[in-house]
């Protein structure tokens, strides 16, 4: 899982400071020790730590393991607009971990990610818009985002990447040349408003 730690724009400097030492501990693996800050900074909004501490109660690291508060957290994080906690929500209301199934909510936290450009969002987003679950089956858009996920910053690990290249030959060979064109404008519609990545928008 990728955190995306948020740039230090607040005045107050020791909330900075405080972020620094529980991310120091988090990756000497102190887990408590980096717990209890996480839910002292998480508890006044601090977007990082929510998104490590969800990290933690997923985990069990330096607390319980409990799917409810790692939900709490994630939700918490993905109001703030980020993308991974998005993606999270959207896994976690795919299965019912921590939350009830809601394949509708699932598409739409899976949207609101994949337009930050995370990847992995991109490609469930695709898959779907392929089934039809939780949005109308739509394969134009299905291959839409199928093709963005590979435009991505190439963390996506190689067995995803074969998925998606079976996905995305299958849904071609299934389209009229149309559909493909269709495809093609939507992309182009795309690349002229791409979003400014989370980090570049909260620098």
């Amino acid at each position: 899982m990728q955190v995306l730690i948020r740039p230090c724009v607040e005045d107050n400097l020791d909330v900075d400071h405080h972020l620094r030492r529980a991310v120091e501990a988090y990756d000497a693996r102190d887990y408590k020790a980096a717990a209890r800050i996480f839910l002292t900074l998480s508890a006044e909004g601090d977007l990082t730590s929510q998104v490590y501490l969800a990290m933690m109660y997923h985990n069990g690291h330096g607390v319980a393991q409990n799917d409810l508060e790692a939900t709490n957290w994630f939700w918490a994080a993905a109001l703030q607009e980020n993308p991974e906690a998005q993606y999270q929500m959207a896994v976690r209301s795919t299965v019912g971990q921590g939350t009830e199934v809601d394949f509708a909510a699932a598409a739409e936290w899976f949207r609101m990610a994949a337009r930050q450009g995370h990847t992995e969002a991109q490609v469930e987003l695709g898959i779907v818009y392929r089934m039809g679950r939780g949005v109308a089956r739509d394969h134009v858009e299905a291959l839409k985002w199928l093709i963005l996920s590979a435009d991505g910053d190439g963390d996506t690990a190689e067995p995803q990447n074969e998925r998606v290249t079976r996905a995305r030959d299958e849904l071609k060979s299934r389209m009229s040349e149309a559909q493909i064109r269709e495809v093609e404008t939507r992309l182009r519609d795309w690349h002229k408003t791409w979003p400014l990545s989370w980090l570049d928008r909260t620098a």
